[in-house]
């Protein structure tokens, strides 16, 4: 078994393919054209993934790093799997190029959530772009991975901290579904999460440590926006 899994990885080296071994999700690239500025007088072109050194550096992580929305709208080419290959494209998009329409995933995350489904179940490309809004991959957060329960609470570093005794956090975003939250955290390396969960924007931070936890609704001296964060552990 082992010789045959060598000899494959072997094989798809020399023919220039990428195979995925993890038995997760396949990277992928969005199909749609993203409309990117190139030039500081707003000029911009459309960019296919597969024509991502066109007007650009030869290198395409130069590219990508250059233009960060790629990274995002073409994780495959960009070499940005990790952890952007469940994200939402942040580009713009033609998603109709007969009539010149162009979108953002931030529109489909904003609809109700049967509507947004249904949308995603019937555009498959649209799936392949605003990954973590359609659910691409079918990555299972449930039930959810609470640290300490579904209740307001944040990582203390001990059993009688007051408020804001918290272990270094590091800002991860904002993402509008714990989904992105997660898989961006466990791209950087974090062990566990604060997430607002009902907050516009879903702000994102990233811990190495949760020794204790500090219950808000308890204590009663936590801010009021602070009643909707939720402590994950990322696995």
């Amino acid at each position: 078994m082992l010789f045959f899994l060598l000899l494959t990885l072997a094989l798809a080296i020399i023919n220039g393919e990428e195979v995925d071994i993890t038995g997760g999700p396949p990277c992928i690239d969005s199909p749609y054209k993203a409309t990117i500025k190139v030039a500081g007088d707003g000029t911009k072109i459309l960019l296919s993934c597969k024509d991502i050194d066109v007007g650009f550096p030869p290198d395409e992580k130069e590219s990508c790093q250059r233009y960060e929305m790629l990274a995002t709208h073409c994780p495959k080419s960009c070499l940005t799997c990790d952890p952007e290959m469940l994200a939402d494209s942040k580009a713009t998009f033609f998603n109709d190029d007969v009539k010149g329409e162009t979108m953002r995933c931030k529109e489909i995350r904003k609809l109700p959530k049967k509507k947004r489904e249904k949308r995603c179940a019937n555009n498959e490309s649209l799936r392949m772009t605003c990954r973590a809004s359609c659910n691409y991959g079918e990555v299972d957060y449930d039930p959810l991975p609470f640290t300490f329960g579904d209740r307001a609470s944040f990582c203390a570093t001990s059993a009688d901290a007051g408020f804001g005794d918290e272990p270094p956090y590091f800002e991860v975003g904002n993402y509008y579904t714990l989904r992105e939250c997660l898989l961006q955290a466990k791209g950087k390396g974090y062990n566990f999460i604060h997430y607002w969960v009902d907050l516009e924007g879903g702000l994102c931070r990233g811990l190495n440590e949760c020794p204790f936890e500090y219950k808000c609704n308890k204590k009663g001296d936590c801010l009021d926006s602070d009643k909707f964060v939720r402590t994950f552990t990322v696995h």
